[in-house]
């Protein structure tokens, strides 16, 4: 369970950051939007997924509207799951790992009383 949260909490701060670095980017670099939209195909995987399922409408290109809001709060939702799961696998790997290289201690044995 540790290391789902754990997973989970590193995909949330990896993704967080990885916006915050392309939104200064976009705001640095807006003329060069080929090179910014080059970056933000990781991020932009789950919704190129769902429209090439459900072709978009107007309606969702409007930032004030409900769908929009909830599409993208979906977005982040399904970006953090997908990124989480490399690093739970990760995790795992260097869990196992740790334990196969502590030495193997048995227990003392029991003291003997001699009369």
């Amino acid at each position: 369970m540790k290391r789902i949260l754990a997973a989970v909490l590193i995909s949330f701060v990896f993704l967080f950051i990885y916006m915050a670095v392309m939104t200064y980017l976009y705001i640095h670099n807006s003329q060069n939007g080929r090179w910014v939209t080059n970056f933000a195909y990781p991020i932009a995987l789950p919704k190129v997924v769902y429209y090439s399922f459900f072709q978009p409408t107007a309606e969702e290109f409007q930032i004030e509207s409900s769908k929009a809001k909830f599409l993208s709060a979906i977005f982040f939702i399904t970006n953090v799951l997908l990124y989480s799961l490399p690093i739970y696998g990760l995790l795992t790997l260097f869990s196992k790992r740790q334990k196969s290289k502590l030495p193997s201690t048995e227990p003392p044995y029991p003291p003997t009383f001699d009369d």
